[in-house]
């Protein structure tokens, strides 16, 4: 262990964001260290988004941390949030469990970094 020990203040795990992760609702965890069963899901678990290099109409939908379906169980995509106006290098500063879509005029999924 080092001298500066990671905390919640600090990005430790960084993953980009693929296709497969906006894909679906698995509510397996989407982070290998997280999950056990070999195959990945999509669910975030209370991660940020690192935004890339982005263009003027960058936008990215999102399912934040505990949201539930109505009557319980997991999310339905409906209730995603968008978040418009992303600027070249900034942190999304809320907690995520899921992706449902990222879209503009030359995004690519690639473009986002899953960070914990």
């Amino acid at each position: 262990m080092g001298q500066f020990p990671t905390n919640d203040g600090i990005i430790g795990q960084a993953m980009p964001l693929t296709a497969a992760m906006i894909a679906s609702i698995d509510v397996r965890p989407a982070w290998l260290f997280e999950n056990q069963s070999g195959t990945l899901g999509t669910n975030l678990n209370s991660s940020v988004i690192y935004c890339g290099v982005m263009p003027a109409d960058a936008t990215i939908s999102v399912i934040l941390s505990g949201v539930t379906a109505v009557g319980g169980g997991p999310p339905v995509a409906g209730q995603a949030i968008t978040f418009e106006g992303l600027q070249s290098g900034s942190i999304l500063p809320v907690a995520v469990d899921y992706v449902t879509a990222v879209a503009g005029n030359g995004v690519a999924v690639g473009d986002f970094i899953v960070c914990k």
